[in-house]
């Protein structure tokens, strides 16, 4: 997984958008909000290891492909997948994102995986929904309704197929962290927007 690191945006003025950094096994991943964590004028972004950085999200996380049966969502097989998890000691589950078919999904059966995963583990890990899509005001609306429901975050990938330049990327990640009560976990899939 790969998203627009902090780096990458050099020095540019502090935006409202959340940066995942995964580094070795055992250590934290962390999200910036850099508008409101900016530092004093003149001290630059925050960086991965300064003290304006928040550790939200550590451990392993488990993306669950969403199960089918008949052309309809297995409630049934999902209560199974979620349970296994929980027995086997996952720290928190990824629901809706591209593993488990985030993108044909229907509404309604997406509002039905996230209710009935967000009820099976009861608060006891954080829940992260994926909520990408290629259309800016989708996901700022696919993202509202998964915080509405209890998501934890949203797993947001960069627009797919319309390879937008890097400043529409960073314009898309903008709009909607301005836009979300929840924190937004960027990445990317470098074949499918062409970009890096």
């Amino acid at each position: 997984m790969s998203g627009i690191h902090q780096d990458r945006l050099g020095t540019r003025p502090p935006v409202t958008a959340y940066a995942l950094r995964v580094g070795r096994p055992g250590d934290f991943c962390r999200a910036t909000n850099w508008r409101k964590k900016q530092a004093p004028s003149g001290a630059g972004p925050a960086r991965p290891d300064d003290e304006r950085t928040t550790a939200v999200f550590a451990g392993i996380y488990t993306a669950l492909v969403t199960p089918l049966r008949n052309g309809h969502v297995d409630l049934d097989a999902l209560d199974r997948l979620v349970d296994r998890q929980l027995d086997a000691g996952i720290q928190g589950l990824v629901v809706c994102a591209t593993t488990g078919e985030g993108s044909t999904l229907g509404p309604e059966e997406r509002t039905a995986v996230i209710r009935r995963v967000r009820g099976r583990t009861a608060g006891r890990m954080p829940l992260i929904v994926g909520t990408g899509s290629v259309s800016t005001w989708a996901v700022t609306e696919a993202t509202r309704v998964a915080a509405d429901l209890g998501a934890d975050a949203a797993l947001v990938v960069s627009p797919a197929y319309v390879k937008p330049s890097q400043a529409g990327i960073i314009a898309h990640y903008e709009q909607i962290a301005d836009a979300s009560p929840i924190p937004i976990i960027v990445y990317n899939v470098p074949g499918r927007t062409a970009s890096d």
